[in-house]
């Protein structure tokens, strides 16, 4: 599978301890943060994060105000081989 080197940044970082999470406002904006295990939280792409769940990568509880979004099975598959 082909990824761009911020989609294989996500799920190196992810497989590696960050936490990455989606944060909705009232009005339904959508801001994607990627919790480093050290350092600050990074915004990323909305474009990046929701092409990884569109291959089912990435999967999420859907919570609002902020979702966790994790590996799915294939995501932790791809980021091992990576």
């Amino acid at each position: 599978m082909k990824l761009s080197p911020a989609q294989r940044d996500v799920l190196l970082a992810i497989a590696g301890g960050a936490r990455l999470k989606s944060h909705r406002d009232i009005d339904g904006h959508k801001r994607f943060r990627l919790h480093a295990v050290e350092g600050p939280p990074r915004t990323l792409r909305r474009a990046t994060v929701e092409s990884l769940l569109r291959r089912g990568l990435l999967g999420s509880n859907q919570k609002f105000p902020a979702a966790t979004l994790w590996l799915t099975e294939s995501g932790r598959r791809l980021s091992s081989e990576l």
